[in-house]
């Protein structure tokens, strides 16, 4: 498995400066305009779960319980900020473009595709939010705390004077029916997915209007860490998706949606409630759908957008080498992965899903997908984790172990079939890779 560095442009003719942030599993499509230091004035920042087709976003991807020897995406979980030396500009629009198209969703809790990461993050909150350590904080969150009170059982206290985007306050009442959404499993919302295994809806209880306990179903150590991921948000009671009316589409977040015509483009405005000082930064943001990486770079070459996420890496010499765009290549924790569903015929053989682990040549997938631009993994996520296993041996490429695996458990002529969504920079060259090293 190879962790990729996540690569992100910026072109700098439209405004004088920006910085675009992008988090594990998703895109934070917020960026600062201003000073001519590097300055970063950014709203939010997203991470944590992805989704079990293995689509990562600048934002991440998480499989099904093993992954095969394959290639990661990585993405730092927020990124510290540079203090500008002079009061950063704000105004303007900044126009950020994605893979997208008819299946687009605009849900404040749920997201399929990267398209919908990047608008998720425009209008909602969670609790929690990561440092650039991984370490669970409140910064970009609408907790003031989180406190434990036993291993299943914790206390919630809301900031001060946050207030959705329609200008009502943030309650108790508010987190009730969020994480009561979140846990219907006929929704099956992505937010969720950290949640139902543990608590159930009767476990949350109103204190007082700012004020909620949780009994979870079991003790759980890192029930914090659920709190931070980017579709655990807050939403207002009665809140539903988007199916038109842009008027329902209430968040904590620093942007209010405006327009919405699915699979082209969506219009974002400054949320005027918006409960940090001096934030956001810009008055719109226009989210922006291709069908392709191709069009999109184009697009974004003939400054058609400012910024683009998930840079494929053989654009990457193309796109530095223009005047006036600049790549922001960072270091971080999210990956691609190609998994196996463990409860289908081969996978549910341990020795078909050890084969598939030594069958991968990593240092070869890392140059030919990733023209190097990431590290080598080792079947284990995420390296910013405080429990990742560093210490285990590192997996390498064995055709005989593999075949021989195979012949075991009766799988010599195995044919597989992927599935490679094309939103996902990587990913198709990924499993193609994969499958010229297994012939």
């Amino acid at each position: 498995m190879a962790d990729e560095e996540n690569l992100g442009t910026i072109a700098t003719s439209a405004f004088n400066r920006r910085n675009f942030i992008i988090g594990s599993s998703a895109v934070v499509a917020l960026a600062a305009c201003g000073s001519d230091d590097n300055a970063a004035d950014t709203s939010s920042a997203a991470t944590s779960e992805s989704s079990a087709s293995g689509a990562s976003t600048s934002a991440s991807s998480a499989g099904s319980a093993e992954s095969s020897a394959s290639a990661s995406a990585s993405a730092s979980a927020s990124a510290p900020v540079t203090e500008p030396s002079a009061p950063a500009a704000s105004g303007g629009i900044l126009r950020v473009g994605t893979l997208g198209g008819a299946n687009d969703i605009l849900d404040g809790q749920h997201i399929v595709s990267k398209a919908d990461i990047a608008r998720q993050a425009t209008g909602w909150e969670p609790l929690m939010s990561f440092s650039p350590d991984y370490v669970p904080e409140y910064t970009n969150g609408i907790a003031k705390d989180v406190t434990a009170n036993a291993a299943d059982n914790y206390t919630i206290t809301l900031k001060d004077g946050v207030k959705f985007s329609n200008g009502n306050p943030v309650t108790a009442d508010d987190v009730i029916y969020s994480m009561t959404r979140l846990l219907d499993p006929d929704s099956a919302l992505f937010g969720g997915s950290a949640l139902r295994p543990i608590l159930a809806a009767e476990g949350l209880s109103k204190v007082d209007d700012a004020t909620v306990t949780v009994q979870l179903l079991q003790a759980v150590s890192n029930f914090k860490e659920a709190l931070c991921a980017y579709t655990l948000t807050i939403v207002p009671v009665g809140y539903e998706r988007f199916s038109g009316d842009v008027s329902n589409q209430i968040g904590t977040g620093p942007y209010v949606l405006k327009s919405f015509e699915v699979g082209v483009q969506s219009t974002h405005v400054k949320n005027e409630n918006y409960w940090e000082a001096g934030k956001p930064s810009f008055d719109e943001v226009h989210i922006i759908d291709f069908a392709d990486n191709e069009a999109m770079i184009n697009a974004l070459l003939a400054d058609q957008i400012d910024c683009i996420a998930d840079v494929p890496s053989t654009a990457v010499e193309q796109i530095s080498g223009t005047d006036g765009y600049k790549i922001l290549n960072s270091s971080g924790g999210s990956w691609l992965s190609i998994v196996m569903a463990v409860d289908q015929e081969p996978f549910t053989d341990v020795r078909v899903r050890q084969a598939m682990r030594l069958i991968v040549d990593r240092d070869a997938m890392l140059e030919q997908v990733f023209s190097g631009f990431g590290r080598i993994a080792n079947d284990l996520y995420a390296p910013l984790d405080a429990c990742y296993l560093d210490s285990a041996p590192q997996r390498v490429q064995d055709i005989e172990a593999a075949k021989a695996l195979l012949a075991e458990a009766g799988q010599s002529n195995l044919e597989i079939d992927f599935f490679a969504p094309n939103d996902t920079a990587g990913l198709p060259e990924m499993v193609t890779v994969f499958a010229e090293q297994a012939k």
